[in-house]
């Protein structure tokens, strides 16, 4: 609402996990956050950890397009819908 996040890009971090990242984490804050992102549209989600997600983060950040925020918006969506309210 007021334009402080994207639909797409890294997932806002706990105030106390981002005070605790490393220098060449912050780069994640140089783009505004998303409701999603690759960590979100993957389907196996629960078994990324922590440093795979930060590298998730970078991948995206350094990629990002308007082709690959469609590609992970559908993908959550699919992910979503295949919950079945779950």
């Amino acid at each position: 609402l007021k334009g402080e996040m994207s639909l797409v890009g890294p997932r806002p971090l706990e105030t106390r996990e981002a005070l605790g990242c490393e220098f060449e984490h912050h780069i994640r804050h140089s783009v505004k956050p998303g409701l999603t992102c690759i960590w979100q549209a993957t389907h196996n989600r629960n078994d990324v950890g922590y440093i795979e997600w930060m590298r998730m983060d970078y991948e995206y950040i350094m990629r990002k397009n308007i082709v690959l925020d469609i590609y992970l918006i559908l993908r959550t969506l699919i992910s979503v819908l295949k919950m079945n309210g779950k």
